[in-house]
């Protein structure tokens, strides 16, 4: 045989096939799309880390101060992930956001006044970077056979980004995340933790961990499903962690951690 193979086929199968026993050849069963159905026989992310795609950014153990504004603020994110690759490069990469979690640190998030609501979380894709402040953190892969080096530049703390430009989409409006602890305290420090799941298939709910429904003393861990998110070459997300208040509030700080793959 010589040549290339300029299209290969299969059989479409929309509905589970019948099985075939070892070592006798069949068809290949594909979508009504033309995609090849897969059976991972590794349902985690080791495959991903093991090709040198898979990208984790953390802070070490040093906690980062968290944002002061006491509504939404577009200007104002927390955390900011830009794809610096270039949209003319043909072999330029995208990320796919794998999580976000944030632990508290030593500081509690406090206000000066009885107006807390709660804490919530909100995602923007963006065209454009320009974000400053906070921290910058370095992505490492968890794999130190490969040298690939991520395209992806992250920020966090108390960010300042440029207004949203008008290719901006509202991927979460807003979510709740907790509601506060007391009359005066947004967060409990050391041991509220957050886990912002992208792409989780589940849609979750955070409720109150207390008998209040407007308060919530107790220690929370919550993980929140939210929409996948892929990073387009000069594309940023800008995910805001935020407290609703009539009042001004002292930020308290995370030791932040975030995974992500580029392909």
């Amino acid at each position: 045989m010589t040549g290339l193979i300029t299209s290969s086929f299969g059989l479409v199968g929309r509905a589970l096939p019948q099985p075939t026993t070892d070592n006798v050849e069949r068809e290949v069963r594909i979508s009504r799309y033309g995609d090849c159905y897969a059976y991972n026989v590794v349902p985690t992310k080791h495959v991903l880390d093991d090709e040198g795609s898979y990208f984790i950014a953390n802070n070490g153990q040093t906690a980062i101060s968290g944002q002061t504004q006491i509504t939404f603020t577009a200007t104002a994110p927390t955390i900011s992930i830009f794809n610096s690759d270039s949209a003319g490069n043909p072999s330029s990469k995208r990320i796919y956001l794998d999580y976000n979690y944030l632990v508290a640190g030593g500081t509690a998030f406090t206000s000066g006044g009885t107006g807390n609501v709660a804490t919530f979380v909100a995602v923007t894709l963006d065209s454009q970077d320009g974000v400053t402040g906070g921290t910058l953190l370095s992505p490492v892969c968890a794999n130190m056979d490969t040298g690939t080096k991520s395209v992806a530049i992250v920020r966090f703390g108390a960010l300042a980004a440029p207004a949203v430009t008008a290719n901006a989409r509202t991927i979460v409006g807003q979510r709740l995340v907790r509601c506060p602890v007391t009359t005066a305290t947004l967060s409990l420090a050391n041991v509220d933790q957050y886990l912002f799941n992208f792409g989780g298939v589940d849609f979750s709910m955070a409720l109150p961990n207390a008998a209040s429904a407007t308060l919530e003393a107790n220690a929370v861990g919550r993980t929140v499903n939210l929409p996948p998110v892929v990073i387009g070459p000069g594309q940023s997300v800008w995910v805001y962690v935020f407290t609703s208040t009539s009042v001004s509030v002292t930020p308290g700080n995370y030791f932040p951690e975030i995974g992500w793959w580029e392909r």
